[in-house]
């Protein structure tokens, strides 16, 4: 007999003239009871919902071994596409899919991006036939596809159909900020398009004004000039608008007198070695290492640039994790700005001796189930000096995307990736996590939060 991909039950009326049982080797059916008498009794198979795309079939065999008698029962259970079709939905702008269902149902998103761009409609029913509409909300101009899994839950039986959305083309623009001093000046920004596009500037930016240069400039590049600051620290917005899309610079000024450090913390590795802290500052300022964080010296080459401060780190053979606040101060005024280091102990974090690519929490204890890795892709963002990792089990639909991975890594490096994926189930499904390199090695780098306990393990080459 054939059934289609849902969880249901089956029902055989059995006459025997002798005791008889049954058995079968499937793993996605039970059979009840197992054995029975001569009387005429009924045997119940039950079988779970069929969430792959292609059918199955196994049997069921009835022995009634004192009479050297047998029957054999063959159930074929259709693929999911029996009653959701189709399974996996490339979207351009719309598609549709339709829903045979015997029971009420739903949908809901398992995975999204921060912005939501897929509209579902409906998104419940009844039992009885319903078609779906898929609408993107906006278009895909992140360099790379992107998708979102649904989970469409008919009575009690889950079944997760993916939704991909291709790259389509995009304006791209080589910085999206622009941090500039107080004195202003003027500065460009390098515009790439496949479509003609409009620069307007917002009346909350009017302090930033374009700039007309000679026909000899490239048309890709435009240019623009800002005022001085004697004010606090200020944002505006340059917005590129195209025939389909757009985009937004965002353009930072500090105010008058600024001591910023540009990570406020630092991850150290055991092995420490020379560290070096950017400030962004217009002023002279001390630096102050606590007197118990002697494993903290400052080096200061001739031949570096003034606005860097290098610190050297110690090995931490202590078997602890240490740590210290180091303190930036004006001279002349109470400015001050504090870097918070932390270094872990030799050979005590256990995520460091991991090797496989994947997620992983509270120091190394894995709680990602083990799975053949069918494809494991490293791909770049267009043109934008960022990398996109993703691991993927095209079998179970499984998928792990970390985004936003600089182009260089070295250790001590601070960034905030953004992850999407949906097999692990203690932590959400879409989330921004800062992590500092720990560990680059080989082809691996090793990222961590300290914070969230949260680590990733990225091919990097």
């Amino acid at each position: 007999m054939e059934v289609d991909a849902y969880a249901q039950e089956l029902t055989f009326d059995l006459e025997s003239t002798k005791d008889w049982s049954a058995k079968t080797s499937a793993s996605w059916m039970t059979i009840y009871p197992p054995t029975g008498s001569s009387e005429e009794s009924k045997l119940t198979a039950t079988l779970k919902a069929n969430t792959d795309s292609d059918n199955r079939t196994d049997t069921i065999k009835v022995v009634c071994s004192k009479d050297k008698a047998d029957a054999t029962i063959i159930i074929t259970q259709k693929g999911i596409g029996s009653i959701i079709s189709p399974t996996d939905i490339v979207l351009q702008e719309t598609a549709q899919m339709t829903i045979l269902a015997n029971s009420e149902w739903d949908i809901q998103y398992t995975n999204l991006s921060r912005d939501q761009w897929l509209e579902v409609s409906p998104a419940s029913g009844k039992a009885e036939k319903a078609i779906v509409t898929l609408k993107a909300l906006s278009d895909n101009v992140y360099g790379y596809d992107r998708n979102v899994q649904l989970k469409v839950t008919i009575g009690k039986t889950p079944f997760i159909i993916t939704v991909t959305q291709k790259a389509t083309d995009a304006i791209l623009e080589s910085k999206e900020k622009v941090e500039l001093g107080p004195d202003g000046g003027d500065f460009s920004i390098d515009i790439k398009s496949n479509m003609k596009y409009t620069i307007s500037i917002p009346e909350s930016s009017e302090w930033i004004k374009t700039v007309q240069k000679t026909k000899a400039v490239k048309e890709s590049t435009e240019y623009f000039s800002a005022g001085k600051n004697s004010d606090e620290s200020r944002e505006g917005m340059i917005v590129i608008k195209g025939e389909v899309s757009s985009d937004t610079v965002r353009v930072f000024q500090s105010q008058k007198d600024k001591l910023v450090i540009s990570q406020n913390e630092v991850y150290i590795s055991a092995d420490g070695g020379s560290q070096g802290i950017e400030l962004k500052t217009n002023i002279q300022y001390t630096m102050t290492i606590p007197s118990d964080a002697q494993w903290i010296t400052h080096v200061s080459p001739a031949s570096l640039r003034t606005d860097i401060v290098y610190l050297q780190i110690e090995r931490n053979d202590s078997g602890v994790l240490r740590e210290a606040d180091i303190t930036f101060k004006d001279i002349n005024s109470p400015l001050s700005d504090v870097l918070h280091i932390r270094q872990y102990p030799a050979d005590e974090n256990p995520f460091l001796k991991i090797t496989t690519p994947g997620i992983y929490k509270q120091l190394g204890t894995v709680i990602v189930k083990e799975y053949e890795l069918y494809a494991d892709q490293l791909c770049y963002g267009q043109d934008s000096g960022f990398r996109y990792f993703r691991i993927q089990d095209f079998r179970q639909k499984l998928y792990l995307d970390i985004r936003n991975i600089p182009s260089d890594i070295a250790v001590s490096d601070r960034f905030t990736v953004e992850v999407i994926q949906n097999y692990v189930t203690s932590i959400e499904k879409t989330l921004s996590v800062e992590v500092s390199v720990v560990k680059a090695e080989g082809s691996l780098a090793w990222l961590y939060n300290q914070e969230k306990g949260i680590g990733f393990i990225v091919k990097i080459r």
